[in-house]
């Protein structure tokens, strides 16, 4: 009743043929590899997809898209502005939040490491995970290290989930040359920031 009284002709695809639409599928084809890109560059476990997902539509909202007129991005043509992009931080780089003082005590530290996640939707805050209490964190105090990435301790890339075929093929092509295996290095203690 609603398309009627408007005018709208509701037409429907047939079950499981994605190439009756074209335009959604490759728009979402896009975004997701994007994702997939955000997530390997960042050495992070598939366990962050849908925050790499969010993050990837935040930035192509922020893209030049040929699509629409004049070249201009979808958050300018939405808000009428050319939006902001000096906030724009390098996904899952190390991140150090502060602390509010009502959060902490009088001598503990003020910052904790975590890294880079995404941003938030409701206020101009950086979505930032914290793997020790594996919460994730809101914040607009924070201090970036994009030279980084400290993912690569992920669950995921722990338990071998990862898997780069490059990695395996120059394993494959080396193993006779290096006899010896070098040790795997601990992590040692996190470092204590003070800002």
């Amino acid at each position: 009743a609603f398309c009627v009284e408007r005018g709208i002709k509701h037409e429907f695809s047939s079950l499981y043929t994605p190439q009756q639409h074209g335009v959604i599928e490759r728009k979402w084809r896009t975004t997701v590899e994007m994702a997939r890109t955000l997530l390997r560059q960042a050495e992070l476990g598939n366990e962050f997809w849908v925050r790499a997902l969010e993050t990837a539509f935040y930035l192509s909202n922020r893209c030049v898209s040929s699509a629409l007129s004049d070249y201009k991005t979808p958050y300018e043509c939405f808000f009428d502005k050319k939006p902001k992009l000096s906030h724009l931080k390098m996904f899952g780089c190390e991140a150090f939040p502060l602390i509010e003082n009502k959060y902490r005590q009088k001598l503990a530290s003020k910052t904790t490491r975590g890294f880079f996640v995404g941003y938030d939707h409701q206020s101009p805050a950086y979505l930032i995970y914290n793997p020790l209490d594996k919460k994730v964190l809101h914040s607009r105090s924070v201090r970036f290290n994009e030279s980084r990435f400290p993912g690569g301790d992920s669950p995921s890339k722990q338990a071998g989930l990862l898997v780069n075929p490059q990695d395996d093929e120059e394993d494959n092509q080396s193993g006779d040359e290096n006899q010896e295996q070098e040790e795997p290095q601990t992590p040692g203690p996190l470092p204590v920031t003070v800002l």
